[in-house]
Protein backbone atom coordinates (compact mmCIF):
# COMPACT_ATOMS: atom_id res chain seq x y z
CA UNK A 1 0.00 0.00 0.00
CA UNK A 2 2.69 2.40 0.64
CA UNK A 3 4.26 1.77 -2.30
CA UNK A 4 1.29 2.66 -4.34
CA UNK A 5 0.45 5.67 -2.06
CA UNK A 6 4.43 7.09 -3.61
CA UNK A 7 3.34 5.90 -6.50
CA UNK A 8 0.34 8.21 -6.94
CA UNK A 9 2.29 11.28 -5.79
CA UNK A 10 1.16 14.34 -8.15
CA UNK A 11 3.93 15.67 -9.86
CA UNK A 12 2.67 18.12 -11.24
CA UNK A 13 3.52 20.50 -8.53
CA UNK A 14 7.63 19.99 -9.87
CA UNK A 15 6.68 20.50 -13.74
CA UNK A 16 4.96 23.71 -12.97
CA UNK A 17 7.68 24.67 -10.45
CA UNK A 18 10.63 23.90 -12.85
CA UNK A 19 9.14 25.82 -15.37
CA UNK A 20 8.22 29.32 -13.15
CA UNK A 21 11.74 29.11 -12.30
CA UNK A 22 12.97 29.42 -15.45
CA UNK A 23 13.53 33.22 -16.86
CA UNK A 24 12.34 34.71 -20.15
CA UNK A 25 16.03 35.08 -21.39
CA UNK A 26 16.24 30.75 -21.03
CA UNK A 27 14.63 28.18 -22.92
CA UNK A 28 13.51 24.74 -21.42
CA UNK A 29 13.79 22.51 -24.60
CA UNK A 30 13.34 19.31 -22.63
CA UNK A 31 12.29 18.12 -18.98
CA UNK A 32 11.88 14.72 -17.55
CA UNK A 33 10.81 13.62 -14.14
CA UNK A 34 10.73 9.56 -14.10
CA UNK A 35 9.68 7.40 -10.78
CA UNK A 36 11.93 4.38 -9.53
CA UNK A 37 10.20 1.36 -9.66
CA UNK A 38 12.51 0.08 -6.76
CA UNK A 39 11.73 3.88 -4.63
CA UNK A 40 8.81 5.14 -6.06
CA UNK A 41 9.02 8.46 -3.91
CA UNK A 42 12.40 9.17 -5.82
CA UNK A 43 12.09 10.81 -9.04
CA UNK A 44 14.78 10.51 -12.14
CA UNK A 45 14.61 14.23 -13.10
CA UNK A 46 16.60 15.85 -16.31
CA UNK A 47 16.78 19.04 -17.88
CA UNK A 48 18.47 20.49 -21.47
CA UNK A 49 18.25 24.40 -20.86
CA UNK A 50 19.11 26.81 -24.05
CA UNK A 51 20.50 30.22 -22.89
CA UNK A 52 24.11 29.37 -21.09
CA UNK A 53 22.54 31.13 -17.09
CA UNK A 54 23.95 28.92 -14.88
CA UNK A 55 22.15 30.40 -12.31
CA UNK A 56 19.19 29.46 -13.43
CA UNK A 57 19.99 25.86 -11.82
CA UNK A 58 19.85 27.07 -8.59
CA UNK A 59 16.90 29.02 -9.20
CA UNK A 60 15.20 25.49 -9.81
CA UNK A 61 16.74 23.68 -7.11
CA UNK A 62 15.40 26.38 -4.72
CA UNK A 63 11.98 25.75 -6.21
CA UNK A 64 12.27 21.95 -5.61
CA UNK A 65 13.49 22.28 -2.51
CA UNK A 66 10.12 24.45 -1.51
CA UNK A 67 8.10 21.35 -2.23
CA UNK A 68 10.01 19.36 -0.17
CA UNK A 69 12.44 17.67 -2.65
CA UNK A 70 16.09 17.36 -2.68
CA UNK A 71 18.33 16.56 -5.46
CA UNK A 72 21.29 13.80 -4.78
CA UNK A 73 23.98 13.56 -7.14
CA UNK A 74 23.20 16.23 -9.69
CA UNK A 75 25.12 16.29 -12.99
CA UNK A 76 25.83 19.09 -15.31
CA UNK A 77 27.29 19.66 -18.43
CA UNK A 78 27.57 22.81 -20.34
CA UNK A 79 28.39 22.56 -24.38
CA UNK A 80 28.17 26.08 -25.38
CA UNK A 81 24.71 27.52 -24.74
CA UNK A 82 23.13 24.03 -24.06
CA UNK A 83 23.32 23.28 -20.32
CA UNK A 84 21.84 19.61 -19.34
CA UNK A 85 20.98 18.79 -16.02
CA UNK A 86 20.26 15.47 -14.11
CA UNK A 87 19.58 14.66 -10.41
CA UNK A 88 17.85 12.24 -8.25
CA UNK A 89 15.05 13.77 -6.86
CA UNK A 90 14.47 12.20 -3.44
CA UNK A 91 10.88 13.54 -1.14
CA UNK A 92 11.91 14.99 2.70
CA UNK A 93 8.85 14.05 4.76
CA UNK A 94 9.44 16.64 7.94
Amino acid sequence: MAKWVEGARNIQPLGVAIARAISVESRLSEVSLERSEQVPSNLSFGMRLLGNKMEELAKVEGSLGRLNYQSLSPQQNKDGEVIEYRSTLVRRDY
